[in-house]
Parts: C-alpha cells; sequence; structure tokens
C-alpha cells in the first residue's frame, strides 16, 4: 500500500490532522488490514515498512519466534527515522503466525505461502482441525526508546475442506499475503467452523489489548475519540 493511500484512509476516519499526538503513530505494517483495523477506531498511523528477515532460529519457540519480529519491526523503523523530526512519537509493529501440531505433539510454523502450491498444501494440513493463531505487537516509544511486547493467541477450527474447494479458495488469490494461507475477513471466513478467543487476533491485530498497552504505557488517553 502507498504513503498517499495510507494517509488517505487515515484522514477519512479522523477529523484532527495527522500529526496529533494521541491520534497520530508510526505503523510499521505493510498490512492494508492492520491499517484499517486503527483507522477504523479513529487513529491516523502513518505506514513505515522496515524489511526484517522473518527466519526462525534454531531452538526459538513460535512464540518467542512472533515476539522478536514484532520487536524487530518496530526497532528497525525507529533506526531508519532516527534523523527525522516527524513528530509521532509511537510505532506500532505487529507479526502474526499459524501454529498446528505435528505428530509428534510439537509446534509447527505455518507463515505466509510461497506461492499457490505451498498455499494448498498449508489449507490441506489446516483441513479439518483445530489450530493456534497468534499475534504478537509492539509498542515503542521514539522519544524514550522504551518498548513493550505482547502476545495474543486464538483457535481456530476448520471445517473439512475437500481438494477442489482448496483449489478454488487458491485461485481467489487471498492466500498468499496471509500467514497459514486464509484470510478470516474475506472469503476464508467460510472455511472456518469457529473459534475461541479474539477474533482480531486472527486478522491480524488485536485491538482490544492494543489500544489498552498503549493507555498503560502513558501513549493514549481520552479514548474513544471524540471529534470537534
Amino acid at each position: 500500500m502507498s504513503q498517499a493511500s495510507s494517509d488517505a484512509i487515515a484522514q477519512n476516519n479522523s477529523s484532527n490532522p495527522i500529526s496529533d499526538t494521541q491520534r497520530g503513530f508510526i505503523l510499521a505494517s505493510g498490512s492494508p488490514r492492520r491499517l484499517e483495523l486503527m483507522a477504523k477506531l479513529g487513529f491516523a498511523p502513518k505506514v513505515r515498512v522496515s524489511a526484517v528477515p522473518e527466519e526462525r532460529g534454531a531452538g526459538e519457540s513460535p512464540s518467542e519466534y512472533t515476539r522478536r519480529l514484532a520487536l524487530a519491526k518496530a526497532e528497525a523503523v525507529r533506526d531508519e527515522m532516527a534523523a527525522e523530526s516527524d513528530v509521532r512519537d509511537w510505532i506500532l509493529a505487529a507479526d502474526t503466525i499459524v501454529i498446528i501440531e505435528d505428530e509428534a505433539g510439537r509446534e509447527v510454523v505455518l507463515e505466509k505461502p510461497a506461492d499457490g502450491d505451498e498455499a494448498a498444501e498449508m489449507l490441506g494440513r489446516l483441513s479439518g482441525r483445530a489450530h493456534v493463531v497468534e499475534t504478537s505487537y509492539c509498542w515503542l516509544q521514539r522519544s524514550t526508546g522504551r518498548s513493550k511486547v505482547e502476545s495474543v493467541r486464538a483457535k481456530v477450527e476448520f471445517r473439512e475442506l475437500t481438494p477442489e474447494m482448496i483449489a478454488r479458495y487458491v485461485a481467489t488469490g487471498e492466500s498468499l499475503d496471509k500467514a497459514g494461507s486464509y484470510g478470516i475477513q474475506e472469503v476464508g471466513a467460510a472455511l472456518v467452523r469457529r473459534i475461541e478467543g479474539s477474533y482480531f487476533t486472527v486478522v491480524g491485530l488485536p485491538v482490544c489489548e492494543v489500544v489498552e498497552t498503549l493507555t498503560e504505557l502513558g501513549g493514549l488517553s481520552g479514548f474513544p475519540f471524540q471529534d470537534e
């Protein structure tokens, strides 16, 4: 998504300028879903994305992995903006993974598929069984360097999927930019039988917890916002 597009969404959801210290922050994510969620709450995020290698370290648990990535994404954007005078003080970054258990009971991470074939393989593994979606998020304050990382999990159960259903779903193109190869807020909703936990965690940003954490850090007050 272009910067012009992100600012347009933000401005359409707030009568205040994007420099407002309450509403304005840096969203260190290229996900249009995360941008839309925060904009609908009245925030005016500016999108700034930095490339961070998404490779799980040896012996790193899924939770350790996604928490490390959330912090790394926020720190990378902070470092890139070090010489800039942007008034936005807070950076929000997030990372979402899908976790299933293998035959030995070990947690296996399903991230974004490389292509349609890998997407179909992932969906086949999710068919007719439950899995976990974990989203970790990080708030980082540029002026002080302090940060806080939190993680939220939700349990998702899929219906049985036939090979034909999987092929048709992959053909929609939804799979390729999503962890686990599906999007619950789009056509992929028809694949999900039930959820235990926050729907927004599955979408990619647990908004209740995200707002709560920023408030606890002192970066937010007077929410929900009242437009003048």
